[in-house]
């Protein structure tokens, strides 16, 4: 399907009131900031992390999108680092 169709479609389903949701999953793709660039355009952004995933999420019912990225390293080190302290301050 070309992009010119998957637009028709797209523009047919919001003039029918369908709700939008674009979703970029795949996490090696972007970084954060490339991420955020994308999302803010929709107003307000919300960031989500679940299972070892993080995205960025934004917009309102009707029209939304999501950006899931990798955590930068060192992001990722303190991470970690803080979730060992907790364990071993369990103990």
């Amino acid at each position: 399907m070309t992009t010119e169709q998957k637009l028709e479609i797209l523009e047919r389903a919001i003039e029918e009131g369908a709700v939008v949701e674009i979703s970029y999953y795949g996490a090696e793709k972007f970084t954060k900031e490339k991420a955020l660039e994308k999302v803010e355009k929709l107003g307000t952004v919300q960031e989500i992390e679940s299972d070892g995933s993080t995205w960025l999420t934004s917009g309102d019912y009707g029209f939304g999108m999501t950006v899931f990225y990798k955590k930068a390293k060192e992001d990722r080190k303190k991470q970690l680092l803080a979730e060992l302290a907790e364990l071993e301050a369990a103990e």
